[in-house]
């Protein structure tokens, strides 16, 4: 029973898509791989998808502080407001 417990712990990060960590790995690893080449509305969007993954972790003050980046670069980027809507949702 406890290796089954282990294992089901050892597979949440990546299979748990309430607790799981999987996205906010994918997305924090493709901004770290981003070059000044990164068009600036594909890193606005990976900002976006890393605060939302963020929010749904329960890591409140640094999904606000990645939203705030991705709002940032959006305009930077001069994206259209519905190209983030998405983030006014979570």
């Amino acid at each position: 029973m406890e290796k089954a417990l282990h294992e089901i712990r050892d597979q949440t990060a990546d299979t748990n898509i309430f607790l799981g960590t999987k996205d906010l790995r994918m997305w924090q690893e493709r901004l770290s791989q981003a070059t000044a080449d990164t068009p600036k509305d594909q890193m606005a969007i990976a900002m976006r998808r890393v605060g939302i993954a963020q929010l749904r972790l329960g890591q409140e003050k640094e999904a606000v502080q990645s939203l705030g980046r991705a709002f940032q670069m959006a305009r930077e980027a001069k994206l259209k407001p519905e190209e983030l809507g998405e983030s006014l949702f979570f």
